[in-house]
């Protein structure tokens, strides 16, 4: 899954809503699916939507879809039950998923409407970890509509995490889900912490099909009480066994946002220690580089990977206590991961680059602003 486009703001307020006949009283789970099939995905989207009537609804279990079709159609929000999907807010126009401020909007909608103990938010659309390929005047992120040529960049995810939040009288999002490509990278990550509990995202890129939501909404609704650990290590699995009989290779991991934050000094310790070595171990570094997991985007590496590559090639002992230490750490950040034909995935990517072409944006990411992991990486290009 996944593409590119303009910035354009499409403001929705919470006037923009009216309260729904049909609220219910709060459940254990709501289950939100931001389904932007508004580009060449809509296809998919239908298929997906019908996953979900597959399971629908239950007495503990909200299943709620902001679907977004063609331009030429209005967008509405669905409540999805067993066999039938129905329509309790229709937008009377085709709104903008790419602006951050209509998942914001649709969070505040759910909340109002389809209250729960907990919330999951699936962002369904193209993804591209961190960046993309566009011009300078395009960022990075996901959700890419094609009628208006915007998307969500990875800033603007972490400022939409960060509004709905608020919404959610302060406490954090349990489980923000990507069905997209690209998106377990610690620079989007970083960029949630502080308003997410977990993460739920792909290293690799994601086939059309994206989740298995008939077997994930039945691990949620026949057994809603479960910790949410155990609930992300369960759609994990499912993600990766729902692929093995149709020859696509794919990964899929969870992660502990709170947990992740715990890597960022370490991150910085080894990359300032790292960048000391370079005058005289830069091929060496470049060398780990070069044999690290990669993905469809050749920059994004599995960071655990690369940083055993780096301790075998460069060999130098305090370098191998600091990669070890910060091993560990990312490990104990990972709550699941799973992958069929990649054995050297570990479940979060990290941007090494072999050019400087992309450095300005990322320069802008909070990830480059709270460790010293630029310096490293710009250091070993040349």
């Amino acid at each position: 899954m996944k593409k590119l486009l303009l910035i354009f703001c499409l403001t929705l307020t919470a006037n923009a809503f009216t309260q729904t006949a049909n609220s219910f009283a709060p459940k254990e789970w709501t289950f939100m699916v931001y389904l932007n099939g508004d580009n060449d995905l809509d296809s998919a989207a239908g298929t997906d939507l019908n996953e979900m009537k597959a399971v629908g609804s239950s007495l503990d279990v909200n299943i709620l879809v902001l679907r977004d079709f063609g331009a030429k159609e209005s967008s509405k929000i669905f409540y999805i039950e067993k066999g039938k999907s129905t329509t309790v807010f229709d937008y009377k126009k085709n709104i903008d998923t790419g602006d951050f401020n209509s998942l914001i909007e649709f969070f505040r909608f759910a909340k109002t409407n389809y209250p729960a103990e907990r919330y999951l938010i699936d962002i369904w659309n193209h993804g591209n970890g961190w960046m993309n390929f566009a011009p300078e005047i395009f960022k990075r992120g996901i959700s890419y509509d094609d009628t208006t040529g915007n998307h969500i960049s990875t800033a603007q995810l972490g400022l939409a995490m960060q509004k709905i939040k608020e919404i959610n009288s302060g406490k954090n999002i349990d489980i923000l889900g990507t069905d997209a490509c690209l998106m377990a990278m610690g620079e989007v990550i970083h960029e949630i912490s502080g308003s997410v509990d977990y993460l739920i995202a792909s290293q690799e890129t994601e086939p059309d099909a994206g989740w298995d939501y008939k077997s994930t909404l039945k691990i949620l609704v026949n057994s809603p009480m479960q910790t949410t650990e155990d609930f992300i290590r369960a759609h994990v699995k499912a993600y990766v066994d729902s692929y093995y009989n149709y020859g696509s290779s794919v990964t899929q991991s969870a992660i502990n946002v709170s947990k992740f934050d715990e890597v960022l000094p370490l991150v910085t310790e080894y990359a300032n220690y790292a960048l000391s070595l370079v005058p005289t171990k830069k091929l060496a570094f470049q060398s780990a580089r070069a044999q690290t997991q990669g993905y469809a985007v050749s920059s994004y590496k599995d960071f655990i990977d690369f940083l055993t590559k780096a301790n075998a090639k460069v060999a130098d002992s305090k370098l191998t206590a600091l990669g070890n230490q910060l091993i560990k750490a990312i490990n104990d950040s990972v709550v699941a991961n799973e992958e069929n034909a990649y054995p050297n995935s570990h479940g979060i990517s990290i941007w090494i680059p072999t050019d400087t072409s992309k450095f300005e944006e990322y320069l802008g990411l909070k990830w480059s602003k709270d460790t010293a992991w630029p310096n490293f990486i710009k250091a070993i290009i040349k």
